[in-house]
């Protein structure tokens, strides 16, 4: 059995790399053209987008290890059907049930590895992606998402942070100027967070003055919902979406927002995406061993 193991995972690597490898270069060539015309108007260097890829290669790992299996199977089972060592082993006792073993071995392991990558390596890569992708990509100047700087939001509005949690998402000390032809108006809070619905302040005063400069309202407000653009979140660059938790990260979030009342369906799926995925080597083994075998 040992041997077996020893040469069924000698045949099983050049093919699995192969496979792997290919994903990896046509999924890498499928995000550069999905970001073609803006690479091209914003003259985004080669070095640039190198490093764009680098940032996703341990998503792209992770995706792609079902893709090597799938393909190390039908290599391997295909020469070994070619060559009638299939029906040498047979002939010398060895059964299809153990012929399988050494696949299934394989594939378990790389599960493993796959929620490893999943919950540790992947989540930081991908946060470190969607950072180049705003710096490199989109070219939003880095002073721009840092504290103690003042954020032109888009449609007159100016928003200036004091203090920003990066882990939690909350902004502390925050001041959103908005300028209208008729109107000016100030926003001070004590901090601000993203809801399910949208984007609010807390604890908090605002202050509106009149196309003629003269104080029209004053007022304080526990909390109080803004009409900030959704894109204002990637601008900013500091939440985490669920592809850049972990495991861990995502139970609490589902756990804290739960007792809050919130929705947390799409945390829920994302949560138990790490392991279905997780889980695809083993369950593309299991297809890939049968359509093999009944091919050959």
């Amino acid at each position: 059995m040992k041997k077996l193991f020893k040469y069924v995972s000698k045949e099983f690597i050049p093919p699995f790399f192969m496979g792997l490898i290919a994903f990896i270069v046509f999924v890498s060539l499928e995000l550069l053209y999905q970001l073609s015309e803006i690479i091209v108007r914003n003259n985004v260097g080669f070095s640039k987008l190198l490093i764009l890829i680098w940032y996703h290669l341990p998503y792209f790992i992770s995706m792609g290890i079902p893709v090597g299996v799938l393909f190390g199977i039908f290599w391997v089972i295909s020469k070994l059907s070619s060559a009638n060592e299939i029906i040498a082993l047979q002939t010398l006792g060895i059964p299809m049930k153990k012929l399988i073993i050494p696949f299934m071995t394989i594939s378990l392991l790389l599960s493993f590895f796959t929620f490893a990558l999943f919950n540790t390596i992947v989540p930081v890569s991908n946060y470190k992606a969607k950072e180049a992708m705003a710096l490199y990509v989109y070219q939003r100047p880095q002073a721009q998402i840092e504290e103690n700087q003042f954020v032109d939001v888009g449609d007159g509005r100016y928003l200036f942070v004091k203090q920003i949690d990066r882990e939690s998402g909350i902004l502390y000390d925050v001041l959103l100027y908005e300028v209208k032809n008729d109107y000016t108006a100030v926003f001070n809070a004590q901090q601000a967070q993203k809801g399910p619905d949208g984007w609010y302040m807390k604890n908090g005063r605002m202050f509106r003055t009149n196309e003629d400069g003269f104080l029209d309202l004053d007022i304080t407000f526990d909390q109080l919902q803004l009409d900030i653009q959704e894109d204002v979140e990637e601008f900013l660059n500091f939440s985490k979406s669920a592809n850049e938790m972990t495991s861990k990260e995502l139970k609490e979030k589902i756990t804290t927002f739960s007792k809050l009342g919130l929705d947390v369906s799409g945390l829920i799926v994302s949560y138990q995406s790490k392991f279905a995925n997780s889980l695809a080597p083993l369950v593309i083994c299991i297809l890939g061993i049968a359509l093999s075998l009944c091919w050959s």
